[in-house]
């Protein structure tokens, strides 16, 4: 048989033949092999009587027994036996249109390929031609369709699940600031994880400092058996884990269920009945509290934005247990001084190429990792100490604020590099710090329930050479309690505003500073700076006046 329009098919014996009805219509004919879509035409009884060339090439391409045009065939009969539901309502179809009851016929099947997804489209159209009856069949490609409407429904369903999730997230938020404890605060958490259908499992987990490991502090919903599997691996498998390297590494982390998971933790999970998991940090700037694992049973769980979502989440969380330790510090009646040695920062640095001691009047935090310091250097030439600090590049500007009797003071906002930024991201309160010699000495106060081992372990992932020198209980009297002073009923920006500006002389006569350099120190406007000003003082006067 021949592929082509103007040569029409010939009956050889043995061989199937298109009928003469057909081969006197070679327009026809050459017309349906231009289409891209397969077409067939059956007689009567089903029999295959005209294939175009599309049909004929997605034969060869699939491997089809015997020739690809399949003309002779009665394809109803082999729908009919096929022991496939798709065949099955082909063949009532088409035997719906031979026998007349209906005009045509339509329906949508799958037929995927070793390496690849298809569907299509079969229509079947009766028509009568020199009083026989004849059925036209097309299978319509429509994987491009399939693919697309798979996608909408897909993103549908994620936009659909990160409303929840947000949802979720925003109403966990506004119940967080209210615990007074961390333990209470986790276990709300979690709780309020999986109140929703979203998730069935909910943990948070600290790192084990004595031996790397990692262990659960607070858990709710259906663990479908995953803690006592957990349980049951040593240390070190828990540490080696991939939800252990996120919790150490403070990434966000997820995995989705396969059978043969290498991770025996990830697998402890999937044999509970997990479809997939995430592990997010429990971080604020440079500490971390742990993370918080969250296990679903839902069908493609944790996309991007759901991702994203938990991730800020999780940086609440760190925020709100960093607040929370804060303020036990500041209502403590003991504290914890820990005294550290380091070798290397940005102001170290600086010292060491001046040969000046440094002294540290105070500091205020901006950004993760950016702070203002302001820092005495003691009997330096000013001009000097300029000039070298702007070949380092952890600071990323400096000025010289004050000349005192004890030496001239710089502000100096470092990013990155500063280990008393480290220190109090750690959750110290920084009381005293100086430089002599190439070696930085920094004096803070931790809570009495800090563990000081994770504490040091925190700042050395920044300061890796970082050594305790000391440690000591310091009882406090309630008038030397931070949260007893006039400062402690403003708020943060506005306390910060109002140290800067003491610190860099904005208040001495005639003024060191102006409010438009204070501004610019903060990347605030000068209005916004005296607001803020105004504000606080107002608060500090009241405190005073009324006390």
């Amino acid at each position: 048989m021949s592929n082509s329009g103007d040569n029409v098919e010939t009956e050889t014996e043995g061989a199937p033949t298109t009928r003469s009805v057909f081969r006197s219509h070679p327009l026809a004919s050459a017309s349906f092999d231009t289409l891209p879509t397969e077409v067939a035409i059956l007689g009567g009884d089903g029999e295959i009587v005209y294939t175009n060339e599309a049909w004929r090439e997605f034969g060869e391409m699939n491997d089809i027994q015997g020739d690809p045009h399949t003309i002779g065939e009665n394809y109803l009969a082999v729908c009919e036996d096929a022991d496939d539901e798709s065949a099955r309502t082909a063949a009532a179809g088409l035997r719906a249109v031979l026998d007349g009851e209906r005009e045509d016929f339509a329906f949508e099947y799958p037929c995927h390929a070793p390496d690849e997804e298809r569907w299509f489209t079969m229509r079947a159209v009766g028509f009568v031609h020199e009083g026989e009856q004849f059925v036209l069949v097309l299978h319509l490609n429509v994987t491009k369709q399939k693919l697309a409407e798979r996608r909408v429904r897909s993103q549908n369903t994620e936009l659909e699940t990160t409303n929840r999730v947000g949802e979720l997230i925003r109403g966990l938020t506004r119940t967080l600031f209210d615990a007074e404890t961390r333990d209470q605060l986790e276990r709300e958490l979690c709780s309020g994880l999986v109140e929703d259908d979203l998730y069935s499992f909910a943990w948070t987990t600290e790192r084990d400092v004595n031996d790397d490991g990692i262990r659960p502090r607070a858990f709710a919903g259906d663990d479908g058996g995953f803690l006592d599997a957990a349980a049951d691996l040593s240390h070190e498998a828990r540490a080696g884990s991939v939800i252990g390297k996120a919790t150490s590494e403070r990434r966000v982390y997820h995995e989705r269920a396969h059978p043969e998971a290498d991770d025996p933790l990830s697998r402890a999970v999937f044999e509970a009945g997990g479809t997939g998991y995430v592990v997010v940090p429990m971080a604020y700037n440079e500490t971390t509290h742990g993370s918080l694992v969250v296990h679903t049973d839902r069908p493609d769980p944790f996309g991007d934005a759901e991702r994203t979502a938990l991730g800020l989440l999780g940086e609440t969380v760190g925020y709100a247990i960093t607040a929370m330790e804060n303020r036990r510090l500041l209502n403590a009646d003991s504290v914890v001084e820990v005294e550290l040695a380091v070798d290397s920062s940005a102001i170290i640095d600086l010292s060491s190429r001046v040969d000046c001691p440094v002294a540290l009047d105070g500091f205020v935090p901006l950004t993760s990792g950016t702070a203002i310091l302001y820092v005495t250097f003691d009997d330096c030439d000013t001009e000097r100490v300029l000039a070298e600090a702007e070949s380092i590049p952890a600071i990323d500007r400096i000025s010289a604020v004050a000349d005192r009797s004890d030496g001239q003071v710089f502000e100096v906002i470092v990013a990155e590099d500063s280990a008393v930024i480290a220190l109090a991201d750690a959750g110290a309160n920084v009381t005293a710090a100086t430089v002599d010699d190439g070696v930085g000495r920094i004096v803070a106060e931790v809570s009495p329930e800090t563990d000081i081992r994770e504490f040091i372990t925190t700042v050395r992932g920044t300061f890796p050479e970082a050594e305790l020198l000391a440690k000591r209980n310091v009882e406090r009297s309630v008038e030397a309690r931070p949260d007893s002073t006039p400062l402690h009923d403003l708020t943060d920006r506005q306390r910060s505003i109002l140290e800067a500006s003491y610190h860099a002389g904005y208040f001495e006569w005639p003024r060191n500073s102006s409010g438009t350099d204070i501004a610019e120190s903060f990347d605030i406007s000068p209005p916004t700076f005296h607001q803020h000003l105004q504000v606080g003082l107002g608060k500090l006067l009241a405190s005073v006046i009324e006390d």
